[in-house]
Formats: C-alpha cells, sequence, structure tokens
C-alpha cells in the first residue's frame, strides 16, 4: 500500500478532513520528487542545499523559478504538516 493510499485511509477514517488529505498529499508528493532530483544531482547528504550555485540549479530540475521559489515551496509544505500534524494530535487526544 502506497503512502497516497494510506493518506486516503486517514481521511476516510476521519482522522483527515479533505483539506487535510489534499495538502498532505500534495507535500508528499512535493517531497518524494525533491529527494528524487537531490539524489540525481548527487546531493546526498542535505535536504534542502543552502549553497545559491546548487538551489539554482534544483530550482531548474524542478521547473521551479529560482532559489527563492524552491525554499518557500519546501516552507509552505513543511508549514502545512507540521499543523495538520499539530491538529490531528490535538484532535486524537481529545476524544
Amino acid at each position: 500500500m502506497g503512502v497516497d493510499q494510506r493518506i486516503r485511509e486517514l481521511c476516510n477514517s476521519g482522522v483527515l478532513n479533505m483539506l487535510e488529505r489534499d495538502q498532505l498529499t500534495d507535500a508528499y508528493r512535493f517531497y518524494k520528487r525533491l529527494r528524487l532530483k537531490l539524489a540525481l544531482l548527487g546531493y546526498t547528504d542535505e535536504i534542502v542545499p543552502e549553497n545559491p550555485d546548487k538551489l539554482a540549479v534544483l530550482s531548474r530540475v524542478l521547473n521551479l523559478k529560482g532559489a527563492n521559489e524552491v525554499l518557500s515551496t519546501y516552507e509552505e509544505h513543511a508549514g502545512q504538516v507540521r499543523s495538520i500534524y499539530d491538529q490531528c494530535l490535538s484532535r486524537l487526544l481529545s476524544k
């Protein structure tokens, strides 16, 4: 069973709402693509490089508009995942 299916099951069981499901699915797909591109570029020791040249290369292979978009997209997904985690944990603990 894949991650997409597990996320759908969490939604079907009421742990996630539909918006959270969609946000987690988008984040998972972005991170999976990011990890693949990092590995193909040989950037194996870091999740998102800090080096501006590496970020520029990464932005091109991800079809993003530059280093800032790589960072902002990464941070946007990370923030959404953190928020969903906190909300789900809170809901589960309040039951």
